[in-house]
């Protein structure tokens, strides 16, 4: 149907990455792995989007959504 949206639950966690990255998208994380906001973290997450699209200093926000649905 034209305008249908069908959502595929993950198998395991997820992490949007958006803005001025090579490759913004849904990524489903490795089983076990977790999301967190350390610096270690935030650039790994950053090289899974394939990087910066211009130099300079990072900036990021994290939002968390449980298995409810609450964010």
């Amino acid at each position: 149907v034209d305008g249908a949206r069908l959502v595929v639950p993950p198998l395991g966690p997820t992490v949007a990455i958006a803005g001025s990255v090579k490759r913004p998208g849904i990524y489903e994380l490795p089983p076990g792995s977790t999301a967190t906001t350390g610096p270690d973290d935030t650039a790994d997450l950053l090289t899974l989007a394939g990087g910066a699209l211009r130099p300079g200093r990072d900036r990021s926000t994290v939002l968390r959504q449980g298995p409810d649905g609450v964010e």
